[in-house]
């Protein structure tokens, strides 16, 4: 409806509906509300439907005995690719490539023909080119979609990608395997009045200013004050919507964010308006929580039921303005990457240094294997820290032997004075109660400083 509405418009701005249809699917493509999944939807109907319908359909106009003698069309052709291969190869010269790269940037683009062959069916249909004209249009891009990969292939054999180039292609391989979405990520922080709860908020602002990013911060709220001094919610020191209000006023203004919504929900019923709101569609829920409630939070709960989202949760009885000291203990899994990910998005905003530490457990391995699993835990420590200092982060890798994991991470984060324990939890449930891991439920309650777990989805934590 978008994009006919968009043609209409152009249509009777007297600029052909096509145009209007082109600025539908940019303003669509582009929209950081709209998720990936979204537009792989959209695109397997377009290229699966569309596509096949508008190509049959400009193929039939094609007239073969209408086209011009073969040395005509051999120079129509020639002259069509060496002017796309010099006016997208100038391009790129006059942006700073060499000219081999350059080059094979303009053969690559010499290929591009499916904008060219609306604008020529629009032009036989108003009767501007003739048959001849047209069906030499036609030929072109069928043309060029044989000879530009061999060309493509002899001009891109001897091209070295440059320092910048090559990192530019590390980090996007960095980002494609990246547990947290560098582009376009919806998150969703729950607000509940707590200290904890605004730390969480503090905690997300890094991965909200990420390319593209949204944030929704939902806060609960009395319906009055009346309600306020005789709910239970009072004890809960829950905000009423002016202190909400100023509060995340003064959040957005600290942090800068770019792209940021409050959202009030009115007792009774918080949770139901969370499973409302996760239906949305978010990447990541940010959620502060205390440490002997944590497990039977009602709204992790309905996070981990929906399955789609990758939750984190902030806990702890005191927090610093800004951690400085983070703790990443990380056996290689996913959810420990994930924890990882946060803590080097968060370190890179503020200038805190990673310690990343990797346990081998004396009692789950024999003694002629400890060597060869300390190797394995120094490549994945190695690995973490190779991610920080692409990110400019300082990172300091520790691989430690115990016989308690969940001891040695507590000793570890107070000879690093560490401020902060990002940990990553796959949780269970054993009867009603979520089951975190014996590591995780240890060192969140017994550690001395702020713990923040990163629980990915059911959904990707199951093909992990």
């Amino acid at each position: 409806m978008l994009t006919f509405g968009c043609a209409a418009i152009t249509e009777q701005l007297g600029i052909h509906a096509v145009f209007g249809a082109f600025v539908a699917g940019v303003l669509v493509a582009e929209s950081p509300r709209v998720r990936e999944a979204t537009l792989d939807a959209l695109d397997s109907v377009i290229t699966g439907v569309f596509a096949p319908i508008f190509f049959v359909y400009t193929g039939l106009r094609v007239t073969s005995l209408a086209l011009p003698p073969v040395s005509i069309s051999v120079l129509i052709i020639g002259g069509a690719i060496v002017g796309k291969v010099i006016g997208a190869g100038l391009g790129a010269k006059f942006g700073g490539m060499r000219l081999a790269p350059a080059l094979a940037v303009g053969i690559g683009m010499s290929s591009r023909g499916s904008m060219e062959l609306v604008v020529a069916r629009i032009g036989l249909d108003l009767r501007v080119l003739s048959q001849t004209i047209y069906a030499t249009i036609v030929l072109v891009p069928i043309v060029t979609s044989f000879t530009t990969p061999l060309l493509l292939r002899l001009a891109a054999g001897a091209v070295k990608p440059e320092p910048d180039e090559a990192s530019r292609l590390d980090r996007e391989a960095e980002d494609e395997k990246a547990v947290i979405k560098r582009t376009g990520t919806k998150i969703l922080v729950g607000l509940s009045g707590g200290p904890r709860s605004y730390q969480a908020m503090r905690f997300a602002a890094p991965v909200a200013r990420l390319p593209g990013a949204t944030m929704v911060v939902v806060s609960v709220v009395p319906e009055d004050d009346a309600s306020r001094r005789t709910s239970r919610l009072q004890r809960r020191a829950v905000l009423t919507k002016e202190e909400s209000q100023h509060a995340f006023e003064t959040f957005a203004a600290e942090e800068r964010l770019p792209d940021c919504h409050p959202q009030l929900i009115v007792p009774p019923s918080p949770v139901e308006s969370i499973r409302e709101e996760l239906r949305r569609g978010y990447d990541l829920v940010f959620l502060g929580a205390g440490r002997r409630r944590m497990v039977a939070n009602r709204i992790l709960t309905a996070v981990l039921e929906q399955g789609r989202a990758d939750a984190v949760v902030l806990s702890g009885e005191s927090f610093p303005r800004t951690f400085n000291r983070i703790l990443v203990p990380t056996a290689g899994g996913f959810a420990a990457r994930g924890a990882a990910e946060l803590a080097v998005l968060y370190a890179k905003t503020v200038g805190a240094q990673i310690d990343v530490l990797h346990i081998v457990e004396t009692l789950a391995v024999e003694n002629t294997l400890q060597e060869n699993v300390r190797a394995i835990g120094a490549r994945v420590v190695t690995g973490l820290a190779t991610l920080g200092e692409q990110h400019g982060v300082r990172v300091e890798s520790h691989v430690k032997v115990s016989r308690s994991a969940g001891r040695a991470v507590l000793a570890a984060a107070q000879e690093n004075q560490a401020d902060l324990i990002v940990l990553g939890a796959i949780p269970r449930l054993l009867g009603r109660r979520m089951f975190l891991g014996n590591t995780v439920e240890f060192v969140l309650h017994h550690a001395a400083c702020a713990v923040a777990l990163f629980i990915p989805a059911a959904r990707r934590a199951g093909t992990a």
